[in-house]
């Protein structure tokens, strides 16, 4: 990302040895120099919106068809995506690292990161075969999970522990009427269960999630009706639809066992929905219209945080009860993702014209428990000198993150 050039004597002269220090440093200069201008971040893509905003870093990761995203728990981005027909996995941390998950093209991919930080790799080949793809000693190891041609680009996938959720459309079974195949991989995917198959009609835009117990919730288009489905821990399923519309790029999450979705109603006006569901019925709010792409997360205190495309890339979350919104980018998406770090930074990988990009807010949203102030400062002698230097040039204010 670039950084702000402005005041480098102010690095030179807080310079420590403390790993954690330097990183509060590197922070704290940007947003203190900044802050003494009387505003906030800058802009490496120099769009239109972003500009207005000033809050947000862009920056192009590379060309190619944009499949997935996913981040770890040190925070790092995994992407997954198409090029020159190579399906490609890159690590956005300090750096930006590439390496080759499968030499040929993908239908369709999606990733996921485990509770070790091991991404997983769900694709299609071109035959429709369905593979499974791990890391083992920095390599990529692939296992194909099914032999059949599957003939789809329907995936959606979740890690839930040692385990990898997958859902995805099968028109080779049942006189490819069309199934809806769940399936749950093990072992680096040599072992496989099919827990669930839903037969009958055009099944699209799967997405999964889980509960405190383990247990999943799932969302997809069938017949024109958005549906979500909860494993109960019986062999039964709880069905609850959520609305019989044309729903695009539905997502599901799942906060103190309540299931949310957001999704683009393009049955009426592109309108992004909001549902949540209560008992047995959805409670649903519109939020904005003409809408093509989203992406939905909720972070550990319950706040949902959604972005999205509307000609501008914009990106909201929901504080002490209402909704605020705010641009990103001017550019033309074909599919947008979002994750948090664990500051609860939204990162923001979207694909435009051809190119793959990353947004990524400058400031915390609302830090989960590392807080950064000046009382929790003072009690290391370094630290206390640190927080005076920072008082006496009038940034000391920027230090506290907390949540709201």
């Amino acid at each position: 990302y670039q950084e702000q050039e402005e005041k480098p004597g102010l690095m030179k002269r807080l310079r420590t040895n403390h790993p954690r220090a330097c990183k509060a440093l590197a922070i704290l200069a940007v947003v203190g120099t900044v802050g003494l201008a009387g505003t906030l971040g800058v802009t490496a893509s120099g769009s239109d919106a972003a500009e207005k905003n000033l809050k947000w870093a862009v920056e192009k990761l590379d060309d190619g068809k944009l499949y997935g995203a996913d981040i770890d728990g040190a925070g790092k981005l995994h992407v997954v995506y198409g090029k020159d027909g190579q399906l490609l996995h890159s690590e956005i941390g300090k750096s930006v690292e590439r390496d080759v998950v499968w030499n040929g093209d993908a239908r369709a991919a999606d990733i996921a990161i485990d509770f070790l930080d091991m991404p997983h790799i769900l694709f299609f080949d071109k035959h429709g075969q369905l593979a499974h793809a791990t890391l083992e000693h920095g390599n990529w190891s692939r296992v194909f999970v099914t032999k059949s041609d599957a003939m789809t680009n329907v995936i959606g996938i979740g890690a839930n522990g040692p385990k990898t959720h997958v859902l995805y459309n099968d028109y080779a079974e049942f006189n490819r009427k069309g199934t809806l195949q769940y399936l749950v991989l093990e072992n680096h995917g040599q072992d496989n269960t099919r827990l669930e198959y839903f037969v009958g009609g055009e099944f699209s835009a799967p997405s999964i999630a889980f509960d405190s117990s383990n247990l999943s919730h799932m969302v997809f288009m069938s017949n024109r009706q958005l549906k979500y489905y909860h494993d109960t821990g019986t062999p039964f399923w709880d069905e609850f639809p959520v609305e019989n519309v044309e729903a695009k790029d539905p997502i599901v999450q799942v906060f103190n066992n309540t299931p949310y979705v957001v999704y683009a109603d393009y049955t009426n006006r592109g309108d992004l929905k909001f549902a949540k569901l209560n008992g047995k019925n959805w409670e649903i709010a519109s939020l904005k219209s003409d809408v093509s792409h989203s992406s939905f997360v909720i972070d550990e205190s319950g706040r949902p945080h959604i972005a999205f495309s509307n000609g501008i890339i914009s990106y909201g979350n929901k504080i002490n009860g209402s909704w605020t919104f705010e641009p990103v980018d001017t550019a033309n998406v074909t599919k947008v993702g979002l994750q948090l770090d664990r500051d609860n930074k939204p990162h923001i990988v979207y694909e435009s014209d051809g190119a793959i990009k990353h947004a990524m807010l400058r400031t915390v949203i609302n830090a989960p428990t590392h807080e950064l102030s000046p009382k929790k400062l003072l009690g290391n002698p370094a630290w206390a000198s640190l927080v005076s230097l920072f008082a006496a040039a009038g940034i000391g204010r920027y230090m506290t993150t907390r949540k709201s």
